[in-house]
């Protein structure tokens, strides 16, 4: 992995693709102590599972090397990162998302300086249906060629 590669991964920890994952039971089963029973409706929330103190090390501190190979937190529970979903239910375009995003960035933040269009500006993200700047994240760009 890369730098690219580990920024990506924990800014999706962040904001994933893929916030909410609504599912329905196919039988009765029991979930963290609670007994469900068939039929019920349940949904699997990355936001809260990717900021869970038990699962990760500083969760509220944005730290791309958490992926890396020294730490690899991400393996610890084979459901705490699923930005893009899980299971038989993982998005299908996730390796082409993410190739799409580390274009684009590389060559926006190669050939342009990005600065916010007043020093205030709200940096809150909407996370429904999809993560998303609530401002629409105005910003001024600079060609630095």
């Amino acid at each position: 992995l890369n730098d690219q590669d580990l920024f990506f991964r924990e800014t999706m920890r962040w904001y994933p693709a893929v916030p909410f994952i609504p599912r329905v039971t196919t039988r009765p089963v029991e979930i963290g102590g609670f007994a469900l029973d068939q039929d019920r409706w349940i949904v699997a929330t990355s936001l809260v599972t990717h900021f869970r103190t038990d699962l990760w090390d500083r969760p509220f501190e944005f730290e791309p090397d958490r992926f890396g190979p020294d730490r690899a937190e991400h393996r610890r529970h084979t459901h705490q990162y699923y930005p893009f979903g899980g299971g038989a239910h993982t998005c299908l375009g996730m390796t082409l998302a993410s190739l799409q995003v580390k274009a684009v960035m590389t060559r926006l933040l190669a050939e342009f300086e990005l600065t916010p269009t007043s020093p205030d500006q709200d940096e809150f993200f909407a996370p429904v249906p999809i993560p998303r700047p609530a401002s629409g994240l105005p910003l001024n760009l600079r060609s630095m060629h």
